[in-house]
């Protein structure tokens, strides 16, 4: 893996003119908001930018907000001790009003929490729920996208995203020209959708992604068998 470095704001807009053959069609203003709109795209499809957060529990507490820094938890302990994953159908079927119970409960209740399971984009729940509080939650998740608005704010990141990074920010930017120049840039929107696959392998498991980025257009031109034929043929064939 590349080593990371650290770019100001200033330092991609400089790469982006170079890439305009020194000519930039655009203001400053409009670069800044298609550099942060590439930077959110790329957490969005790759989680990159990660962070941990501890929260204390309470007494009897089942759901818990996460803090600014995170706006997804990922993976979660309870005092260093990892909680599987489970989502609201999961424990709304096999733990019903899973929501009142808590490690105090005994009999088929657990006396530490076993599950975590997200509510929204920065909330999560846990179960069965800490009785007696103040234990530690650790939870590893997608930190917020740094946004770049004055010239010396930076990133780290390495030379390879960037480059993707840099090449969805002419893309969009490319949108306001259309025509030849904008047709131009899809390249680079193919190169940033590629590279975030790359980072996050998970997103190749979804067929959407693929035929959206092209790597199923091949399954277009192979033959599939014809159902209705194929049921003719052995029909004639009996």
């Amino acid at each position: 893996m590349a080593a990371y470095e650290a770019y100001t704001l200033g330092d991609l807009q400089t790469q982006l003119a170079q890439r305009a053959d020194g000519s930039p069609f655009w203001t400053s203003d409009e670069s800044t908001d298609a550099i942060n709109e590439a930077l959110l795209m790329w957490n969005a499809l790759t989680g990159f930018w990660k962070d941990t957060v501890e929260v204390l529990t309470t007494p009897n507490n089942w759901d818990y907000q996460l803090s600014a820094s995170l706006v997804f938890g990922s993976r979660v302990e309870f005092n260093n001790k990892p909680l599987a994953q489970a989502s609201l159908g999961d424990m709304d079927y096999g733990h019903p009003g899973w929501q009142g119970q808590t490690t105090a409960d005994g009999g088929s209740v657990p006396n530490t929490p076993r599950n975590w399971l997200p509510l929204s984009i920065d909330m999560i729940a846990i179960w069965p729920a800490d009785a007696a509080g103040s234990n530690i939650l650790k939870i590893d998740g997608v930190s917020a996208t740094p946004q770049l608005n004055y010239i010396d704010d930076y990133i780290n990141i390495g030379a390879e995203e960037l480059s993707a990074i840099l090449g969805y920010a002419l893309h969009v930017m490319a949108l306001k020209e259309g025509g030849a120049r904008f047709e131009g840039t899809k390249g680079y929107l193919q190169d940033f959708l590629k590279a975030a696959a790359e980072e996050n392998d998970q997103l190749t498991m979804s067929s959407a992604f693929r035929n959206f980025i092209g790597t199923d257009m091949n399954r277009q031109t192979r033959p599939v068998s014809n159902n209705t034929a194929v049921k003719q043929f052995n029909q004639d064939q009996s």
